[in-house]
């Protein structure tokens, strides 16, 4: 009777074995979601040191805002690596500046910058906003990070017609560059 208890007990820690390999396999061999990794994160090239216009594919999945919804662009790169955004619609809290509003969304949503970066303020006079951040966004960003920030806030902002054009301060200074891409006469994305 003994010998019957055993062998079932090697059965199942065998069992257990394979289950446990098997899925460690899977984890590691199983193909990656479509979201920036470390790889896409660590990649610099000329082409990301000056801003041009990539191609970025808008795909909306809700209806025009109304009242106090703002649109929300979420990044992603599609199988061939290229930076596209899918739109989607948010809601502020009443009396919460719309521009502000969806900024600080895309910063929580996407988590591209470092945690502790927060916008500060926006300001916009003559076409021209100006973005206010904390010295914290200064650290942190690959180069894909930095790209796809800037494209993500030209996208948010594009869709408030009184902005035209935005500039960038961390901590009370100008910035001509985040990282290694240029930031300096940034136009909105309509």
């Amino acid at each position: 009777m003994k010998n019957k208890g055993s062998r079932s007990l090697l059965v199942i820690g065998l069992t257990s074995a394979i289950v446990v390999v098997a899925l460690g396999a899977y984890t590691k061999f199983a193909p990656a979601n479509l979201v920036p990794t470390d790889e896409h994160r660590n990649q610099r090239t000329t082409e990301e040191t000056k801003i041009t216009e990539p191609k970025i594919e808008v795909k909306s999945n809700q209806h025009k805002a109304e009242g106090t919804d703002v649109a929300v662009f979420l990044p992603k790169f599609d199988k061939g690596n290229n930076l596209t955004f899918e739109r989607t619609m948010a809601r502020a809290p009443r009396g919460e500046d719309l521009r502000e509003f969806a900024v600080k969304n895309f910063l929580e949503t996407t988590k591209i910058a470092d945690p502790a970066t927060r916008l500060l303020s926006i300001s916009v006079k003559d076409g021209l906003a100006t973005l206010s951040f904390n010295a914290a966004l200064n650290s942190g960003f690959g180069s894909d990070d930095e790209r796809t920030f800037v494209e993500g806030i030209r996208l948010i902002l594009g869709q408030f017609k009184e902005i035209e054009r935005l500039e960038f301060f961390a901590d009370g200074v100008k910035l001509d560059s985040l990282g290694h891409f240029e930031i300096d006469n940034v136009t909105v994305k309509r």
